[in-house]
């Protein structure tokens, strides 16, 4: 049952003795109540990033006067310093009004906007909520617990390009409405802070990267009319855990939130639609936000609904799940009669490696081949790539949906149609002149490419495996060996043709075609597409067939349909065997940089390691027979 939220009219004399009352009552719990909190402070900024956001500064809201905003933009400038930097050690809390200290104008604060009783106002230091609702969400994707923050108690603006769930943020007062944050990992944390002329960002820092994924979600959103008149706006928050490796764990309630309306709630929403009016509940009338699948509003999910809405202005689409693989989340999507797929990155926030790779699609669709290639999808303002506000900056996008199935494992008849195909896409690629520059490196040059994998620190992660790798030890160590050994055939492969290249074809990259499940209709994932060898597209596919039960079949199969389409020099060919050893190693560097930058947690890498020490060490026994296989392709 929510709060009774009628105002109560109260004199000026009892709002100030209140207020004097839990001032004193709060200093009085500084001193004496024991809390460790947080004060030694760093300029240094720890590793890894675990949770980042940023807000835009100025922000039209209602009538307000945005000399106000202006104001909060030196507010905020008096107040990060004293914030940033700040280390949050185990067992330690962080007071947001306890670090700021009482504002005053010696400190350089000026009069901002204040909200008061549903009010705006002009109030010395007016704009410091923007600083606590930004830690505040951050914070909710992090491993630390909140254990103080105040709701607002008005919603005093319809929402204006919300990008989070209402109620998620965390109003302040000196400095008895305070924010505190308690840290009860075994890890240190670390509060980054700045600001330019557009935003305010903020960031968490920790030593050691976050062990879980978190998605902060709303549910049960619903406006009610109180017998005694007013709107009240009711929500629940809570937020899924996720494992690194992204497997849903559970699901924890953060908030109940209640404000009292200072505007109509029947008033339209800025895209033009009122919101959906429900049934009699229990005597209030209710106007629910969060229908049915079908119709669903804008921004009640986060964060496919925010996306969607950027493509399907109309509001009105179905969401299924996808299969999510291990550097995206996908969603199968039913909108304007139509199904697509969207892709979610989780690997980087580089806009630059995702238009790369929508140009190449949009040239390759120009082409005619005998399969086919993603679609990237447009938006309403025509760019194909959606910057996710919800704390992480994700980018997302959307392509229009092939139909097909992943290849049988084992499918000799689907290998021989890759093969046909990985040939025809070598020669279209190596037709297609872009003036974008690739994002990715070569693979021969995996030294640069990880930034956390220092040559120094991969040989001690292999020679000295961590505790936790003690199963994986004798594995790690036989891959620091082959690293080892395999830098002295690097140089070599700069004398080799180059062109673009796919660079991660594979069954699980492909879909067969409609009618026939032996013959490949799609190649999908050009997510990682670059300027390489040309040989490579070849090696990749085979190192994925090394470890299959019918594994000589397969890549005979394959290199019988390649061979049939395109023709390599011998010393393409010959350099096989050693690019497939290069893949193997890639791709374990890959996963082991994504495990030191905290993406993945232990469990994948241990996969990895044992996945690679096996492929390399099949590899070594195969050796002969691959130099023998690959002459069909010359």
């Amino acid at each position: 049952m929510s709060p009774e939220l009628r105002p109560i009219a109260r004199s000026a004399l009892r709002l100030k003795v209140g207020k004097w009352y839990y001032v004193t009552r709060r200093y009085g719990e500084w001193m004496f109540g024991g809390v460790k909190f947080a004060k030694r402070r760093t300029a240094d900024p720890l590793p890894s990033i675990v949770a980042k956001h940023r807000t835009p500064l100025l922000r039209k809201l209602g009538d307000s006067d945005m000399q106000l905003q202006r104001n909060k933009i030196v507010n905020l400038q008096a107040a990060l310093p004293r914030l940033d930097g700040i280390l949050l050690h185990p067992g330690e809390t962080l007071s947001y009004w306890r670090l700021l200290g009482k504002p005053t104008r010696r400190k350089g604060y000026v009069n901002g906007m204040v909200l008061f009783c549903g009010e705006v106002r002009k109030g010395l230091a007016g704009g410091l909520c923007q600083l606590s609702n930004l830690i505040y969400w951050m914070t909710l994707h992090t491993g630390l617990t909140v254990t103080e923050r105040h709701r607002h108690s008005y919603d005093v603006f319809p929402d204006a390009r919300r990008t989070q769930p209402f109620g998620s943020g965390a109003t302040c007062s000196y400095n008895y409405l305070d924010l505190r944050i308690k840290n009860r990992t075994s890890s240190i944390y670390q509060l980054r802070l700045s600001m330019d002329d557009e935003y305010l960002y903020g960031a968490w820092h920790a030593e050691q990267p976050e062990r879980y994924r978190y998605e902060v979600r709303e549910r049960n959103h619903r406006m009610t009319q109180e017998p005694w008149g007013g709107y009240v706006r009711h929500n629940e928050l809570y937020r899924d855990v996720y494992t690194a490796d992204g497997e849903w764990l559970l699901a924890e309630e953060i908030a109940e939130n209640h404000a009292l309306m200072m505007y109509s709630p029947l008033l339209q929403e800025p895209s033009g639609e009122a919101g959906e009016v429900g049934e009699k509940l229990r005597g209030r009338h209710t106007i629910r936000l969060d229908g049915p699948m079908k119709s669903r509003k804008v921004g009640k999910t986060v964060p496919f609904d925010f996306i969607l809405q950027r493509f399907f202005p109309s509001g009105c689409w179905e969401i299924e799940q996808g299969h999510s693989g291990w550097n995206n989340t996908t969603r199968f999507v039913r909108a304007d009669g139509r199904r697509w797929v969207l892709r979610i990155y989780e690997t980087h926030k580089d806009e630059d490696k995702v238009r790369f790779e929508h140009r190449l699609l949009e040239k390759l669709n120009e082409v005619n081949l005998s399969f086919r290639v993603p679609r990237p999808a447009a938006c309403s303002d025509r760019n194909t790539i959606v910057r996710l506000e919800d704390g992480t900056e994700r980018l997302a996008c959307l392509f229009a949906y092939l139909e097909g199935e992943r290849p049988a494992e084992g499918n000799a008849a689907a290998a021989q149609s890759l093969g046909e195909a990985t040939a025809e896409l070598i020669y279209a690629l190596g037709k297609l002149n872009l003036t974008e520059a690739a994002a990715y490196a070569p693979y021969y040059e995996m030294e640069s490419s990880y930034p956390w994998c220092t040559p120094d620190k991969v040989a001690r992660f292999c020679e000295e495996a961590p505790v936790e790798f003690a199963e994986e030890a004798k594995a790690l160590r036989f891959i620091g060996e082959e690293l080892n050994a395999f830098r002295a055939f690097l140089p070599r492969f700069r004398t080799l043709p180059h062109q673009l290249i796919h660079g991660d074809i594979n069954f699980s990259n492909c879909l067969t075609a409609p009618d026939n499940t032996d013959r490949i209709g799609s190649i999908l994932d050009f997510e990682f597409c670059t300027r390489d060898l040309r040989a490579m597209e070849i090696a990749v596919v085979v190192s994925g067939f090394l470890d299959a039960d019918n594994g000589r079949e397969m890549i005979h199969a394959f290199l019988r349909g390649a061979g049939s389409r395109v023709r390599l020099s011998p010393e393409e060919a010959e350099a096989i065997p050693h690019l497939i050893r290069l893949r193997t190693l890639d791709v374990f560097l890959h996963f082991l940089n994504r495990y030191f930058d905290g993406v993945d947690g232990i469990a994948v890498l241990k996969e990895q390691t044992t996945s690679a020490s096996s492929n390399l060490r099949k590899l070594n026994e195969e050796s002969e027979w691959l130099a023998t296989a690959v002459e069909a392709l010359y």
